[in-house]
């Protein structure tokens, strides 16, 4: 190996024993490699590619001058044979990496993804991941494996990615782009990208998708509206366009009928209505700055949302009443998710992804670092969007249809229910 600190070129066994030095002082290696009893090597300072004996380090020799911006160097050798490749038959058994050892081979899975019980194949993805976005792509963290590395979705032409949400029934991730001003989807892979809403947008900060109604709704600060659509975009509507001064995140509890959103406008305030827009009520408008993220936990009932004015995250029940502070301060939150007994938020000021225990607000921990432009966070997961629905007779005319309290519907089209409490528009 070649140390550009310590100026000088050094060798090792494989164990990393009976160390030495061939050759000292060099002036700043980079690149190095061997070919038959020769080690070649490029130096920065002297721009140049340089040749010394394998063993000794003796005869040290200049091969080619005058090369700025050198980099690596490797030495090809088609007379060399290329040596038993153990995963050449069958991929060593193994549906995705084989991995050589020295007594034989490995499976493994790509970053995040369990290897299944017979040692040998893969799951075709996490079966609980994060997705987060900043700006320009859209990230994955398992949440099935100790490794947090973040993995890039390929999602083709993003811009200005803001909002995030999915579908757990026809595996799909929904998205906003305040640039290209759309809201489109795609499969969870990145693959099978459309666009679903394309016209009178403006700043779509916040996204929410019924799974049980088919229905999606989202925030546009730009119009100062909350509009809802089916999943497909049609059967657009504006359910909320007054009193609203900075909308931002909006949540959906489908087994409730409760739609939920946060306004850090001149009053801030977290609101809740029905899904369809009705039976609208200020749930918090005390001690509020900037109410930027807002999520749901399904199981306890609880909304937890992060002010990024007072610099904390809070919670309470889906009244606004039992409130607390969970966790301050904090720097700078955008948007937050929950699972399990985690808290999760985006951290503007720290470039970061954090997360706390949900019930005491300790066991803070960094799960991604280094992230420029973090925006949204949510969770997938198969235990987050659950519900049934009851029983529809299809109708022909396209209609959107709503759910209220204690009462589930879901449409592929546009439906009839067999139900009251049940709005249709």
């Amino acid at each position: 190996w070649a140390d550009a600190h310590t100026e000088r070129i050094e060798a090792a066994d494989l164990n990393g024993q009976n160390r030495r030095t061939l050759v000292t002082p060099v002036q700043h290696p980079y690149g190095l490699t061997l070919l038959g009893s020769h080690i070649y090597w490029t130096d920065w300072q002297s721009r140049s590619i340089q040749r010394a004996d394998k063993n000794t380090g003796a005869n040290t020799i200049t091969v080619r001058a005058n090369l700025p911006g050198l980099m690596d160097i490797q030495a090809v050798d088609r007379d060399r044979p290329l040596g038993f490749n153990k995963c050449a038959r069958r991929n060593g058994g193994c549906t995705h990496l084989c991995l050589p050892r020295p007594n034989g081979t490995s499976c493994a899975c790509p970053t995040g993804i369990q290897l299944k019980g017979d040692g040998r194949s893969c799951e075709d993805s996490p079966e609980t991941y994060l997705l987060f976005s900043n700006r320009v792509s859209v990230r994955r963290i398992s949440l099935d494996t100790s490794d947090h590395t973040d993995v890039h979705v390929s999602v083709p032409e993003l811009h200005n990615v803001i909002s995030l949400d999915y579908d757990s029934v026809d595996g799909k991730l929904y998205y906003t782009d305040v640039t290209l001003d759309v809201i489109r989807r795609a499969n969870l892979d990145g693959s099978g990208m459309e666009t679903v809403i394309s016209q009178g947008l403006k700043t779509t900060d916040g996204l929410a998708v019924d799974w049980v109604a088919r229905n999606m709704y989202w925030t546009d600060t730009g119009r100062n509206t909350i509009e809802v659509a089916r999943l497909d975009g049609t059967c657009r509507k504006v359910l909320v366009n007054n009193s609203l001064d900075e909308p931002r995140a909006i949540a959906v509890f489908p087994s409730k009928g409760f739609l939920f959103w946060t306004d850090w406008g001149h009053i801030a305030k977290i609101e809740r209505s029905h899904l369809d827009g009705s039976d609208r009520k200020v749930l918090i408008n005390t001690d509020l700055g900037w109410p930027n993220g807002l999520t749901l936990d399904y199981d306890t009932r609880r909304i937890y949302w992060v002010d990024a004015h007072l610099d904390r995250i809070e919670s309470s029940d889906l009244n606004g009443k039992l409130r607390q502070v969970l966790v301050s301060p904090v720097s700078h939150p955008f948007a937050l998710t929950q699972q399990d007994r985690w808290i999760y938020w985006t951290d503007w000021q720290t470039k970061s992804i954090q997360r706390v225990d949900k019930h005491t607000g300790r066991n803070k921990e960094t799960v991604l670092a280094n992230v420029e432009g973090l925006m949204d966070i949510i969770v997938v997961s198969p235990h987050r969007q659950t519900g049934k629905a009851f029983l529809l007779i299809r109708r022909k005319t396209p209609k959107l249809a709503f759910h209220s309290v204690g009462l589930l519907i879901t449409g592929m089209e546009c439906h009839l229910l067999v139900k009251n409490n049940t709005s249709f528009f």
